[in-house]
C-alpha cells in the first residue's frame, strides 16, 4: 500500500514538473489565493478547502492561458509563413439575420396580460 502512494506521488510530481509554465503560474496563483481565503475564513477546514479550490481554479486558468498562447503562436507562424497559393482560406461566416424587423417586433412586444 505504501509503495502505491509513493509511486502515485512521483507520477503526480513528474506531471507537475512537465506542465507548461502558464499552468504552473496559474496553479501557484490559485494556491496562494486559496490559502489566503482559507486563512480569512477559518483555520483548518478553510485552509484545506481554499487550497483545493484555488489549485483547481488555478490549473483551469493555466490550461486556458496555455491553450490561448499556443493558438496565438500558431496564428503568428501561419501569418509569417504566408498564405499558400496567394489565397486566404475560406472561413465560415456566422449567419446574418435577414429578418431583423420580425425579430425586433417579437422582442419588443410585451406579453399579453395574465387573465384568470
Amino acid at each position: 500500500m505504501r509503495m502505491n502512494v509513493i509511486q502515485m506521488a512521483r507520477m503526480s510530481l513528474g506531471r507537475a514538473i512537465d506542465a507548461p509554465m502558464l499552468v504552473k503560474a496559474g496553479t501557484l496563483g490559485g494556491l496562494i489565493a486559496g490559502l489566503t481565503l482559507g486563512v480569512m475564513v477559518s483555520a483548518s477546514v478553510g485552509i484545506v478547502v481554499g487550497i483545493w479550490l484555488g489549485a483547481t481554479i488555478g490549473i483551469a486558468a493555466g490550461v486556458v492561458m496555455d491553450r490561448e498562447e499556443r493558438r496565438r503562436h500558431h496564428r503568428a507562424r501561419v501569418i509569417e509563413d504566408g498564405v499558400p497559393d496567394g489565397e486566404l482560406p475560406e472561413v465560415e461566416a456566422p449567419e446574418a439575420r435577414s429578418d431583423v424587423g420580425a425579430w425586433l417586433t417579437e422582442w419588443m412586444t410585451p406579453p399579453p396580460p395574465h387573465v384568470g
